[in-house]
């Protein structure tokens, strides 16, 4: 077992009022661990912050993500405050947290397995990456989903391999309003915004990080799913990363707007289900499945009754865990709200085995 005090932990981003709770949860969780926030220039800090090393790096900026919209994109700001956190740790395993997360319980360490079966072709690092299942995407071909999408949340594993895994230029001028030029190249929903950079954040970090390192991915932009790319997405993504549910992960944060949107997004998202499924697929056909994780592989050909008992069940779960922690809706809205997606699990469940 991995003790705390062979752990970096690298809280990155810019400073708020979650970043004394983010700090005490990892003193907490990991007592041991070398701590290294890494922020921006002028950033203020609070008072009574201990740490183990504060880096301040010059702030690359954002500009907006969407074509009339006020979402930005923190592209080059996650590239430049996680490198430098990590070029600045020095134990051998090292733990990606932004600074409005705060560890739970440190499920990471456990998903960190030994064990795993993988495939040559499809591995670039040394070790599997731990990552939370929240904006894990599951790639459809020729449909307008997201290849190479593993999660930036949080990331947990060799310090090296995480290292290698943000190998990747910034955005230049070219990549940050790609699809304004290219827009006929790209098929996306007509009701939401024009997503304007090249890549998402998740993709830009993987994809360059693999042709940097020789593997050749014929991918021109977010929705790319032509050919084999969603197959070889699937295959390098289950080959170098570990998904953990988010309650197995061992990650929260406070904010309830941003709690929400974790549990209702399951958009095309992995579970650990549909991992351990797809790892069955792609590297070990002989490793053993639970009735949970052969039902999700199935349901995998079945998108929209997949996509709800997911998101039900991944509600019903965070719903239970906030019934007894100080929150803004209170125990008895979250019982309720329990309840309800519990009864739904059951019926989309049922209509999966019918």
């Amino acid at each position: 077992m991995i003790s705390s005090d062979q752990i970096s932990v690298i809280i990155q981003g810019a400073i708020g009022a979650e970043l004394n709770d983010c700090i005490r949860s990892v003193r907490k969780g990991l007592p041991k661990s070398e701590i290294i926030l890494s922020t921006w220039e002028g950033s203020q800090l609070p008072d009574g912050l201990v740490v183990d090393a504060c880096i301040f790096s010059p702030d690359p900026g954002a500009r907006p993500a969407v074509k009339d919209g006020k979402l930005l994109n923190n592209t080059n700001r996650q590239l430049v405050s996680t490198l430098a956190g990590l070029l600045r740790a020095s134990r051998p395993y090292a733990l990606k947290l932004r600074t409005d997360f705060e560890i739970h319980h440190p499920g990471f360490i456990q998903g960190f397995t030994t064990s795993d079966v993988r495939d040559p072709e499809y591995t670039l690092y040394k070790h599997k990456i731990v990552i939370p299942h929240y904006a894990t995407r599951y790639p459809s071909p020729n449909s307008p989903s997201y290849p190479f999408h593993p999660s930036d949340l949080s990331l947990f594993g060799l310090r090296d391999d995480i290292i290698k895994h943000f190998d990747a230029p910034p955005l230049d001028e070219a990549d940050w309003n790609w699809a304004l030029q290219h827009e006929s190249e790209i098929i996306w929903d007509q009701n939401l915004p024009l997503f304007l950079p090249r890549f998402a954040p998740e993709q830009h970090f993987f994809v360059h990080s693999l042709r940097a390192h020789g593997r050749t991915i014929d991918m021109r932009h977010y929705h790319d799913t032509r050919g084999d790319i969603a197959e070889q997405s699937r295959r390098y993504l289950v080959n170098n990363f570990v998904v953990l549910d988010m309650q197995d992960y061992g990650i929260r944060t406070r904010k309830s707007a941003l709690a929400h949107a974790i549990t209702k997004d399951i958009n095309n998202c992995y579970s650990h289900n549909l991992y351990r499924a797809e790892y069955r697929k792609w590297c070990d056909p002989n490793a053993r499945l639970t009735w949970q994780e052969s039902l999700e592989a199935r349901l995998t050909r079945r998108k929209r009754i997949h996509e709800k008992l997911v998101k039900h069940r991944i509600a019903m779960q965070q719903h239970a865990q906030l019934i007894f922690r100080p929150s803004d809706e209170g125990s008895f809205t979250h019982s309720h709200k329990m309840l309800a997606d519990a009864i739904s699990c059951f019926y989309y469940f049922v209509r999966a085995i019918v």
